[in-house]
């Protein structure tokens, strides 16, 4: 057991010294946590959004799935809506609509908002990830290192390659904007990128591990993930799958 641990320290070790490499040059953009929420530690949380006051929340796993919307400060679910035989994933407002992504089934489901209630599926042609909003159109993720933009059909209308010093980044998942800046979580890091929507290069790095620290997540799949921004008071909502935690952040 001591060999096997060890060797997994190592391994950590190395991942960590790559990703030092693989940032130099790169903003550390410092932040402040403002408020620690509680958050449904069953939650495996696929997408988030903010919108007058209340998070909107997609969690995955099948049976498990749900679109939520939920206090923030106290972490109530004020309505929740069971989605028994997908996989759920990201998930957006855009035109009065909210649209969360399944993992696999090449579809999308569409809600009126704030009601949520369900109107219909959108056929879409890859795996769903990550979804956020930029400006009056849809941004996503596959998993891969690219993000689209999309219509409120999801309709494609370009497409950005993400790249860290000329690396392209991989396993992109949730998303969302602020100031001109998209911010994404990556599976299995402990940090968000900042991308220019433009070039889709990265500008900064948000270090997360002080978040997933205090978390203290217990599986392996507990991962960072979820982010929410909210223009209005110029801060961003952070949790991960399984947390107990949500984090208010404001950038510096």
């Amino acid at each position: 057991m001591v060999q096997v641990s060890g060797l997994f320290s190592l391994k950590q070790l190395i991942k960590k010294q790559i990703r030092k490499i693989e940032n130099f040059g790169i903003q550390r953009i410092p932040y402040k946590i403002l408020n620690v929420f509680p958050h449904d530690s069953k939650a495996f949380t696929q997408g988030l959004f903010f919108s007058s006051g209340l998070l909107y929340e997609s969690t995955g796993l099948i049976g498990e799935s749900s679109l939520r919307c939920v206090e923030p400060e106290s972490g109530r679910i004020i309505k929740k809506i069971a989605i028994q035989k997908e996989w759920a994933e990201g998930v957006a407002l855009i035109n009065e609509q909210v649209i969360q992504l399944t993992w696999k089934s090449h579809k999308a489901f569409r809600y009126s908002f704030p009601e949520l209630i369900y109107q219909g599926d959108i056929p879409i042609e890859e795996e769903g990830w990550g979804l956020g909003t930029w400006s009056d159109s849809l941004v996503m993720t596959n998993g891969g290192s690219s993000i689209t933009f999309r219509d409120g059909s999801l309709e494609i209308l370009k497409k950005i390659n993400v790249t860290k010093n000329g690396v392209s980044q991989k396993n992109l998942n949730d998303l969302d904007a602020l100031n001109g800046k998209l911010y994404v979580n990556v599976w299995y890091r402990d940090e968000i990128l900042e991308v220019d929507p433009d070039s889709g290069v990265v500008t900064g790095i948000l270090d997360c591990s002080p978040l997933v620290n205090a978390a203290s997540p217990t599986d392996q799949q507990a991962v960072l993930n979820g982010i929410a921004c909210d223009p209005k008071s110029q801060t961003i909502f952070v949790t991960g799958k399984q947390w107990p935690l949500l984090f208010q952040l404001q950038l510096i």
